[in-house]
């Protein structure tokens, strides 16, 4: 659920920037009630005020307004504004999860100091002059005193027993639009949208699963504990798979083993392999999630925007989200492939006809085709895992040495 903000103010005078605040943070993913609204909940038993404050109770952020207009009076000769800031004021005081964000046009505070100024000048000379400055109206604001008292109740704050000053106290003056974006921004930390935000950690979720799914613990699969001597030395199949089958399938001049005739593994290794095709139902190699990762390349989440060229570059980590997403899906079509059904069947009549009692078996170069796309799987954990880490960290280091290259094997040869 995004969270929900309450804009009080009057209408006539904000109508426009009431608007272009509800646009903006609608944009970043935040519900906005305003009472002009259709989303604005109405209950028809209740009066103009008890809905807006039925609807600031549902909200996590209040942002208050005061301009030239004081607003209709209620009850007890306060504004609607006035006594949704109460409302406000009163839920924050009860330990509702309401964070509080005042705003006032800047010449009306210039225009609040400066008659504050005449007064306390005049009073000096006359108490009647002092009186008349006090009691004259304004040209530009409709109720000077009622607008002035009010920013005075604001100023005061809300005060907390565990706390020696008020808080809540601080009213913000404006010009434009922008200060107030520049303000809300600052205040709701709005340093990307809520959308985007989302999809990140959506993101980071998938990575994470999928880096799960990679660690399958071959030494915790009910069927290992048959193999008595044959148990996988490492405790992730991959580690067993990276390290045992690299140097069988190519040679430290990067030229592959396997080509015409397969390979021959002592019977203990053939035996571990052979137990390959049980262990990879069980586990969700075939299952990598990608779904959050296709959606942050295609909306260029990670996209910079290159100001010579009026145009967005790849950066290394959207280079990186391409890369992970070309090698899940072609891990993935390995298990679609003819020799995935070679390597069952191969593996399944070594593991039945007695041939494990030979000291070498020979493993088909179908097979070791099958083997080569699986052991690749490594690459896939760790740049997952090096992603994660960037996303969690905000350190571009894990991808800066990351080996991009297909000589990635070579490292374990």
């Amino acid at each position: 659920m995004n969270p929900k903000v309450f804009v009080s103010s009057t209408i006539i005078d904000f109508e426009d920037l009431r608007g272009a605040i509800k646009y903006y943070l609608e944009e970043n993913g935040y519900d906005v009630q305003m009472s002009e609204y259709p989303n604005f909940n109405i209950n028809s038993d209740s009066s103009a005020i008890e809905a807006c404050i039925e609807n600031l109770i549902n909200c996590q952020y209040y942002i208050l307004l005061i301009g030239y207009r004081r607003g209709s009076l209620y009850k007890e000769n306060l504004s609607v504004t006035n006594l949704e800031y109460r409302a406000a004021k009163t839920l924050i005081e009860q330990g509702h999860p309401l964070r509080m964000l005042s705003f006032v046009r800047k010449p009306i505070w210039l225009l609040k100091n400066d008659r504050k100024g005449l007064i306390e000048h005049f009073k000096i000379k006359s108490e009647e002059y002092s009186k008349i400055i006090s009691e004259t109206g304004s040209t530009i604001i409709d109720d000077p005193d009622y607008i002035f008292n009010f920013l005075q109740e604001i100023s005061q704050g809300i005060k907390f027993p565990e706390n020696e000053l008020p808080a809540n106290n601080w009213i913000i003056d404006f010009n434009n639009f922008e200060d107030i974006i520049t303000a809300i921004k600052n205040s709701f930390h709005i340093q990307e949208s809520l959308p985007d935000k989302r999809l990140k950690r959506l993101l980071k979720t998938e990575l994470e699963n999928n880096i799960k799914n990679f660690l399958t613990t071959a030494t915790g699969i009910e069927v290992n504990k048959y193999l008595g001597p044959y148990k996988f030395p490492q405790e992730h199949l991959m580690e067993y798979l990276a390290e045992t089958f690299f140097p069988r399938l190519w040679d430290k001049n990067n030229k592959p083993l396997f080509v015409d005739r397969g390979i021959d593994l002592e019977k203990i290794e053939a035996n571990r392999l052979a137990l390959i095709h049980i262990i990879v139902p069980l586990t969700r190699l075939k299952d990598l999630e990608t779904r959050f990762l296709e959606k942050v390349i295609n909306e260029g989440l990670f996209l910079t925007y290159n100001v010579n060229k009026d145009d967005f570059d790849l950066s290394l980590l959207s280079l990186s989200f391409d890369k992970l997403l070309e090698w899940i899906n072609n891990f993935k079509n390995i298990f679609n492939s003819n020799f995935y059904e070679t390597f069952r069947k191969e593996m399944a009549k070594i593991s039945t006809d007695g041939s494990l009692h030979n000291s070498f078996i020979n493993i088909s170069m179908e097979s070791c085709g099958f083997i080569m796309g699986l052991v690749y799987g490594i690459r896939i954990y760790d740049l997952t895992k090096s992603i994660f880490s960037v996303l969690e960290k905000n350190d571009l280091q894990p991808l800066i040495n990351f080996d991009f290259s297909d000589n990635y094997h070579l490292k374990y040869l």
